[in-house]
Formats: C-alpha cells, sequence, structure tokens
C-alpha cells in the first residue's frame, strides 16, 4: 500500500495530467492544475480514513479543469464543512492502525496536519484550494 501511493501520483501526472509549459529564461516550468504534494497528501487522507468494510475502492476521476477523489469513509460529525476542514482540528483516523504505520513509514508528518500540507502546497503554487463535498452520510469528494 505505501508503494502504491507513489505509483498512483507518477501515474496521475505522467498520463491524466497535462501541464502547461512556461519559461524562466532557458528552463522549462511545468505547472500542473493541482501541486503535486498537494494531490498526495490527498491521496493519503483518503487511503487512512477509507472504510474498508466495503468492496468500493478509492476512485480518481481526472478532468481537464478538476479532478474528483472519492472515497468511502465517513467523516468525523464535528467536520461538517470545508471551512472547518482547513481549520485547526483533531484527527480521528478511521483506521488509526494504518495512519501508525504511514506516520512510521515517514509519509504522514502526524495526524491532524494533512489539510494544513494541503494548505501549505497549494499556497506555493497559487492554487485554490481543493473543495470537498461531505454528503449527507459522511462521506466525502475532494
Amino acid at each position: 500500500m505505501i508503494e502504491q501511493v507513489d505509483k498512483t501520483v507518477d501515474l496521475i501526472y505522467t498520463k491524466y495530467l497535462k501541464a502547461l509549459i512556461d519559461y524562466k529564461g532557458i528552463p522549462r516550468v511545468e505547472q500542473y492544475m493541482f501541486h503535486r504534494d498537494a494531490f498526495r497528501e490527498i491521496l493519503l487522507n483518503a487511503i487512512v480514513h477509507k472504510d474498508y468494510s466495503g468492496c468500493n475502492p478509492i476512485q480518481i476521476s481526472v478532468y481537464e479543469d478538476k479532478m474528483y477523489i472519492w472515497n468511502d469513509g465517513v467523516m468525523p460529525t464535528n467536520l461538517t464543512s470545508t471551512e472547518k476542514l482547513f481549520k485547526k482540528h483533531s484527527s480521528k483516523p478511521y483506521n488509526p492502525k494504518l495512519a501508525d504505520i504511514f506516520f512510521k513509514s515517514g509519509m504522514i508528518e502526524a495526524w491532524g496536519r494533512g489539510f494544513d500540507k494541503i494548505k501549505e502546497a497549494c499556497e506555493k503554487y497559487n492554487g485554490p484550494l481543493p473543495e470537498y463535498d461531505i454528503s449527507e452520510d459522511g462521506n466525502m469528494t475532494e
């Protein structure tokens, strides 16, 4: 599962996303619609918070101007809006043992910092924050 994260990020960025090309002097600069670090963190959140009791995989849909990541997990009851996600909040991973493995492997820094890292990556990239759709049953689409 740890290897799948980086392989998925590489696959999305090499096969499914198109970069805008610009030049800063001689070097070529590629800018994607989403910062790679932000996407990686969103993917890690989807993995750690997924409900694995069902058979639904995490789904990623890539379009020209947007990307959807759907996770069959349940949000904590105190996180009911996008605004609350990007404010300081406690982390309650749906899969604490899996979160601990990702923490010990160095893939996540600390529980509850994921949205801070997404925000930092978007700010560095001068990109908008991702939008989240939290459904009535607590499922979330990013």
